[in-house]
Protein backbone atom coordinates (compact mmCIF):
# COMPACT_ATOMS: atom_id res chain seq x y z
CA UNK A 1 0.00 0.00 0.00
CA UNK A 2 1.39 3.38 -1.00
CA UNK A 3 1.76 6.27 1.43
CA UNK A 4 -1.12 8.09 -0.23
CA UNK A 5 -3.35 5.03 0.09
CA UNK A 6 -2.39 4.63 3.77
CA UNK A 7 -3.11 8.33 4.37
CA UNK A 8 -6.56 8.02 2.78
CA UNK A 9 -7.28 4.81 4.69
CA UNK A 10 -6.28 6.47 7.97
CA UNK A 11 -8.78 9.31 7.57
CA UNK A 12 -11.45 6.85 6.47
CA UNK A 13 -11.19 4.68 9.58
CA UNK A 14 -14.42 3.87 11.40
CA UNK A 15 -15.33 3.32 15.05
CA UNK A 16 -18.42 3.62 17.28
CA UNK A 17 -19.02 7.28 18.17
CA UNK A 18 -19.22 6.66 21.93
CA UNK A 19 -16.05 8.64 22.75
CA UNK A 20 -17.40 11.62 20.81
CA UNK A 21 -20.73 11.34 22.62
CA UNK A 22 -18.91 11.38 25.98
CA UNK A 23 -17.10 14.56 24.95
CA UNK A 24 -20.33 16.15 23.72
CA UNK A 25 -22.19 15.51 26.97
CA UNK A 26 -19.31 16.36 29.32
CA UNK A 27 -18.40 19.58 27.50
CA UNK A 28 -22.02 20.69 27.42
CA UNK A 29 -22.38 20.09 31.17
CA UNK A 30 -19.29 22.17 31.93
CA UNK A 31 -20.49 25.06 29.77
CA UNK A 32 -23.96 24.88 31.31
CA UNK A 33 -22.49 25.26 34.79
CA UNK A 34 -20.48 28.25 33.58
CA UNK A 35 -23.52 29.90 32.00
CA UNK A 36 -25.63 29.11 35.07
CA UNK A 37 -23.10 30.99 37.20
CA UNK A 38 -23.42 34.00 34.87
CA UNK A 39 -27.19 33.86 35.20
CA UNK A 40 -27.09 33.34 38.97
CA UNK A 41 -24.89 36.40 39.50
CA UNK A 42 -26.84 38.41 36.93
CA UNK A 43 -23.80 39.61 35.01
CA UNK A 44 -24.95 38.95 31.43
CA UNK A 45 -25.86 42.63 30.99
CA UNK A 46 -22.58 43.73 32.55
CA UNK A 47 -20.61 41.43 30.24
CA UNK A 48 -22.39 41.77 26.91
CA UNK A 49 -24.58 44.86 26.85
CA UNK A 50 -23.23 48.06 25.28
CA UNK A 51 -21.90 50.78 27.55
CA UNK A 52 -25.03 52.90 27.39
CA UNK A 53 -27.20 49.90 28.40
CA UNK A 54 -25.24 48.98 31.52
CA UNK A 55 -22.31 47.05 30.06
CA UNK A 56 -18.61 47.65 30.51
CA UNK A 57 -17.66 47.94 26.83
CA UNK A 58 -18.58 50.36 24.12
CA UNK A 59 -18.12 50.69 20.37
CA UNK A 60 -19.05 52.96 17.53
CA UNK A 61 -21.73 52.23 14.97
CA UNK A 62 -19.12 51.16 12.41
CA UNK A 63 -17.53 48.67 14.84
CA UNK A 64 -20.74 47.14 16.21
CA UNK A 65 -20.70 43.31 16.24
CA UNK A 66 -23.14 41.58 13.93
CA UNK A 67 -25.26 40.54 16.93
CA UNK A 68 -25.99 44.21 17.68
CA UNK A 69 -26.60 44.99 14.05
CA UNK A 70 -29.38 42.41 14.05
CA UNK A 71 -30.76 43.28 17.50
CA UNK A 72 -31.13 46.58 19.37
CA UNK A 73 -28.17 47.53 21.63
CA UNK A 74 -29.96 46.96 24.92
CA UNK A 75 -29.75 44.98 28.15
CA UNK A 76 -32.58 42.77 26.88
CA UNK A 77 -30.44 41.78 23.89
CA UNK A 78 -27.57 40.84 26.21
CA UNK A 79 -29.97 38.63 28.17
CA UNK A 80 -31.12 37.10 24.89
CA UNK A 81 -27.51 36.33 24.01
CA UNK A 82 -27.10 34.52 27.33
CA UNK A 83 -30.35 32.61 26.78
CA UNK A 84 -29.24 31.61 23.28
CA UNK A 85 -25.98 30.24 24.65
CA UNK A 86 -27.85 28.28 27.32
CA UNK A 87 -30.38 26.79 24.91
CA UNK A 88 -27.80 25.91 22.27
CA UNK A 89 -25.49 24.16 24.74
CA UNK A 90 -28.50 22.36 26.28
CA UNK A 91 -29.38 21.03 22.84
CA UNK A 92 -25.77 19.95 22.28
CA UNK A 93 -25.73 18.03 25.56
CA UNK A 94 -29.12 16.42 24.95
CA UNK A 95 -28.24 15.71 21.33
CA UNK A 96 -31.23 17.59 19.91
CA UNK A 97 -30.50 18.98 16.44
CA UNK A 98 -26.91 18.69 17.63
CA UNK A 99 -25.10 19.97 14.55
CA UNK A 100 -27.19 23.12 14.29
CA UNK A 101 -27.07 23.68 18.04
CA UNK A 102 -23.28 23.36 18.17
CA UNK A 103 -22.91 25.71 15.23
CA UNK A 104 -25.30 28.16 16.92
CA UNK A 105 -23.28 28.02 20.12
CA UNK A 106 -20.05 28.74 18.24
CA UNK A 107 -21.60 31.76 16.51
CA UNK A 108 -23.09 33.18 19.70
CA UNK A 109 -19.86 32.58 21.62
CA UNK A 110 -17.87 34.30 18.87
CA UNK A 111 -20.26 37.25 19.00
CA UNK A 112 -19.80 37.44 22.78
CA UNK A 113 -16.05 37.56 22.17
CA UNK A 114 -16.47 40.41 19.67
CA UNK A 115 -18.68 42.30 22.11
CA UNK A 116 -16.30 41.95 25.06
CA UNK A 117 -12.87 40.77 23.96
CA UNK A 118 -11.16 40.86 27.39
CA UNK A 119 -13.85 38.55 28.79
CA UNK A 120 -13.20 35.93 26.10
CA UNK A 121 -10.98 33.38 27.83
CA UNK A 122 -8.54 31.01 26.19
CA UNK A 123 -10.77 28.11 27.24
CA UNK A 124 -13.72 29.73 25.42
CA UNK A 125 -11.67 29.66 22.21
CA UNK A 126 -10.70 26.05 22.79
CA UNK A 127 -14.34 25.09 23.38
CA UNK A 128 -15.36 26.78 20.13
CA UNK A 129 -12.79 24.68 18.27
CA UNK A 130 -14.07 21.48 19.90
CA UNK A 131 -17.66 22.42 19.11
CA UNK A 132 -16.81 23.02 15.45
CA UNK A 133 -15.29 19.54 15.28
CA UNK A 134 -18.46 18.12 16.89
CA UNK A 135 -20.54 19.88 14.21
CA UNK A 136 -18.83 17.64 11.64
CA UNK A 137 -18.91 14.52 13.79
CA UNK A 138 -21.38 11.68 14.50
CA UNK A 139 -21.39 12.62 18.22
CA UNK A 140 -25.21 12.58 18.38
CA UNK A 141 -25.51 9.10 16.92
CA UNK A 142 -25.69 7.64 20.45
CA UNK A 143 -27.08 8.82 23.80
CA UNK A 144 -29.14 11.62 22.30
CA UNK A 145 -32.60 12.78 21.36
CA UNK A 146 -31.53 12.69 17.71
CA UNK A 147 -30.67 8.99 18.16
CA UNK A 148 -34.04 8.36 19.83
CA UNK A 149 -35.88 10.02 16.96
CA UNK A 150 -33.95 7.90 14.46
CA UNK A 151 -33.85 4.51 16.19
CA UNK A 152 -36.49 4.68 18.92
CA UNK A 153 -33.84 4.29 21.62
CA UNK A 154 -31.94 7.03 23.43
CA UNK A 155 -28.80 4.89 23.36
CA UNK A 156 -29.01 4.94 19.57
CA UNK A 157 -26.99 2.68 17.34
CA UNK A 158 -23.24 2.45 17.97
CA UNK A 159 -22.55 1.51 14.35
CA UNK A 160 -19.07 2.40 13.10
CA UNK A 161 -18.82 6.01 11.99
CA UNK A 162 -15.89 8.22 10.88
CA UNK A 163 -13.18 8.25 13.55
CA UNK A 164 -11.34 11.35 12.32
CA UNK A 165 -13.28 13.82 14.56
CA UNK A 166 -11.88 12.06 17.63
CA UNK A 167 -8.42 12.17 16.09
CA UNK A 168 -8.83 15.92 15.50
CA UNK A 169 -9.88 16.55 19.11
CA UNK A 170 -6.90 14.51 20.31
CA UNK A 171 -4.63 16.56 18.04
CA UNK A 172 -6.09 19.76 19.48
CA UNK A 173 -5.34 18.58 23.02
CA UNK A 174 -1.76 17.78 22.07
CA UNK A 175 -1.33 21.18 20.41
CA UNK A 176 -2.82 23.02 23.39
CA UNK A 177 -0.63 21.31 25.95
CA UNK A 178 2.55 21.37 23.88
CA UNK A 179 1.95 25.04 23.05
CA UNK A 180 1.40 25.81 26.72
CA UNK A 181 4.71 24.16 27.53
CA UNK A 182 6.55 26.15 24.86
CA UNK A 183 4.90 29.39 26.02
CA UNK A 184 6.34 29.06 29.52
CA UNK A 185 9.28 31.37 28.96
CA UNK A 186 9.65 32.69 32.50
CA UNK A 187 12.83 31.62 34.25
CA UNK A 188 10.83 30.35 37.24
CA UNK A 189 9.80 27.33 35.14
CA UNK A 190 13.41 26.21 34.67
CA UNK A 191 16.24 24.94 36.90
CA UNK A 192 18.11 28.25 36.71
CA UNK A 193 14.98 29.93 38.05
CA UNK A 194 14.64 27.50 40.93
CA UNK A 195 11.45 25.87 39.60
CA UNK A 196 9.47 28.46 41.59
CA UNK A 197 6.61 29.01 39.13
CA UNK A 198 3.88 27.11 40.97
CA UNK A 199 4.98 28.43 44.34
CA UNK A 200 4.81 32.03 43.08
CA UNK A 201 1.42 31.40 41.45
CA UNK A 202 0.01 30.00 44.69
CA UNK A 203 1.13 33.14 46.51
CA UNK A 204 -0.95 35.34 44.18
CA UNK A 205 -4.08 36.34 46.18
CA UNK A 206 -6.06 36.80 42.96
CA UNK A 207 -5.37 33.30 41.64
CA UNK A 208 -4.93 31.22 44.80
CA UNK A 209 -8.02 29.51 46.18
CA UNK A 210 -6.67 29.64 49.76
CA UNK A 211 -3.83 31.00 51.85
CA UNK A 212 -0.74 29.06 50.78
CA UNK A 213 1.91 30.96 52.72
CA UNK A 214 2.71 27.70 54.53
CA UNK A 215 4.30 26.46 51.30
CA UNK A 216 7.35 28.57 52.19
CA UNK A 217 8.44 25.83 54.60
CA UNK A 218 11.33 23.73 53.25
CA UNK A 219 9.53 20.46 52.49
CA UNK A 220 6.33 21.96 50.93
CA UNK A 221 8.49 24.33 48.88
CA UNK A 222 10.53 21.40 47.54
CA UNK A 223 7.29 19.68 46.57
CA UNK A 224 6.18 22.75 44.60
CA UNK A 225 9.50 22.66 42.77
CA UNK A 226 8.96 19.02 41.85
CA UNK A 227 5.39 19.81 40.75
CA UNK A 228 6.63 22.71 38.61
CA UNK A 229 9.17 20.51 36.83
CA UNK A 230 6.62 17.69 36.31
CA UNK A 231 3.98 20.09 34.99
CA UNK A 232 6.33 21.61 32.43
CA UNK A 233 7.66 18.20 31.38
CA UNK A 234 4.11 16.84 31.12
CA UNK A 235 3.06 19.63 28.77
CA UNK A 236 6.16 19.40 26.59
CA UNK A 237 5.81 15.62 26.29
CA UNK A 238 2.31 15.79 24.77
CA UNK A 239 3.54 14.81 21.25
CA UNK A 240 4.80 11.52 22.72
CA UNK A 241 1.15 10.45 23.00
CA UNK A 242 0.76 10.66 19.23
CA UNK A 243 4.10 8.92 18.71
CA UNK A 244 3.08 6.11 21.05
CA UNK A 245 -0.24 5.73 19.23
CA UNK A 246 1.60 5.52 15.90
CA UNK A 247 3.96 2.78 17.07
CA UNK A 248 1.14 0.82 18.68
CA UNK A 249 -0.79 0.89 15.42
CA UNK A 250 2.16 -0.73 13.61
CA UNK A 251 4.04 -2.75 16.23
CA UNK A 252 5.89 -4.74 13.58
CA UNK A 253 7.85 -1.60 12.65
CA UNK A 254 8.74 -0.66 16.24
CA UNK A 255 12.35 -1.73 16.64
CA UNK A 256 15.16 -0.60 18.89
CA UNK A 257 14.28 2.27 21.19
CA UNK A 258 10.85 2.49 19.54
CA UNK A 259 9.87 -0.75 21.27
CA UNK A 260 9.84 1.20 24.53
CA UNK A 261 6.56 2.72 23.36
CA UNK A 262 5.08 -0.80 23.26
CA UNK A 263 6.35 -1.71 26.73
CA UNK A 264 5.57 1.53 28.58
CA UNK A 265 1.90 2.68 28.82
CA UNK A 266 2.75 6.20 27.64
CA UNK A 267 -0.85 7.21 26.95
CA UNK A 268 -2.19 5.93 30.27
CA UNK A 269 0.59 7.59 32.26
CA UNK A 270 0.04 10.85 30.41
CA UNK A 271 -3.72 10.79 31.05
CA UNK A 272 -3.29 9.89 34.73
CA UNK A 273 -0.87 12.79 35.24
CA UNK A 274 -3.23 15.06 33.32
CA UNK A 275 -6.20 14.19 35.50
CA UNK A 276 -4.13 14.76 38.65
CA UNK A 277 -2.80 18.03 37.21
CA UNK A 278 -6.22 19.45 36.36
CA UNK A 279 -7.90 18.36 39.59
CA UNK A 280 -5.06 19.92 41.57
CA UNK A 281 -5.50 23.15 39.62
CA UNK A 282 -9.23 23.09 40.32
CA UNK A 283 -8.62 22.71 44.06
CA UNK A 284 -5.81 25.25 44.46
CA UNK A 285 -6.40 28.00 41.88
CA UNK A 286 -9.32 30.12 40.72
CA UNK A 287 -9.26 29.11 37.08
CA UNK A 288 -13.00 28.82 36.47
CA UNK A 289 -14.03 26.06 34.09
CA UNK A 290 -10.60 25.55 32.51
CA UNK A 291 -9.65 22.29 34.31
CA UNK A 292 -13.08 20.74 33.82
CA UNK A 293 -13.50 21.76 30.17
CA UNK A 294 -10.14 20.22 29.34
CA UNK A 295 -10.98 17.03 31.24
CA UNK A 296 -14.26 16.85 29.32
CA UNK A 297 -12.21 16.28 26.16
CA UNK A 298 -10.06 13.50 27.64
CA UNK A 299 -12.22 10.65 26.23
CA UNK A 300 -10.51 11.48 22.92
CA UNK A 301 -7.39 9.75 24.30
CA UNK A 302 -9.18 6.39 24.28
CA UNK A 303 -10.65 4.13 21.63
CA UNK A 304 -14.40 3.48 22.03
CA UNK A 305 -13.88 -0.18 22.95
CA UNK A 306 -11.53 0.90 25.75
CA UNK A 307 -14.18 3.27 27.09
CA UNK A 308 -16.80 0.51 26.86
CA UNK A 309 -14.60 -1.82 28.90
CA UNK A 310 -14.07 0.95 31.45
CA UNK A 311 -17.80 1.63 31.70
CA UNK A 312 -18.40 -2.10 32.06
CA UNK A 313 -16.00 -2.34 34.99
CA UNK A 314 -17.62 0.69 36.60
CA UNK A 315 -21.09 -0.80 36.21
CA UNK A 316 -19.92 -4.11 37.63
CA UNK A 317 -18.25 -2.37 40.57
CA UNK A 318 -21.33 -0.23 41.18
CA UNK A 319 -23.62 -3.27 41.10
CA UNK A 320 -21.33 -5.17 43.43
CA UNK A 321 -21.04 -2.30 45.90
CA UNK A 322 -24.78 -1.64 46.08
CA UNK A 323 -26.16 -5.15 45.66
CA UNK A 324 -28.55 -6.21 48.42
CA UNK A 325 -27.25 -8.76 50.91
CA UNK A 326 -30.08 -11.09 50.02
CA UNK A 327 -28.85 -11.22 46.43
CA UNK A 328 -25.25 -12.00 47.38
CA UNK A 329 -24.07 -15.46 46.33
CA UNK A 330 -23.97 -18.02 49.11
CA UNK A 331 -20.50 -19.06 50.36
Amino acid sequence: MTRVARWVAFWDEREPPTALACIRIALALVMLVDLAAIGWHGVATWLWAPLEAGGIVGWGAADAPLFYRLLPPSAASAQLLWLGLVLSVLCVGAGFCMRGAALGYVWLSAQAALINGPADRAIDRAVRIMMLILVLSPAAQVWSIDAWRKTGHFRGSPEPAPAWPRYMILAQLVLIYFGAGLAKGGTSWYPWGGYRALYLTLQDPILAAADFRWLARPLPFRLTQVATALTHLWELSAPLVLLAAHYRRRPERARGWRRAFLLVPVRNLYVALGVAFHLTLALTLRLGIFPFAMLACFPAFFRPEELERGFGRLRAGWASAFSRPGNAPSP
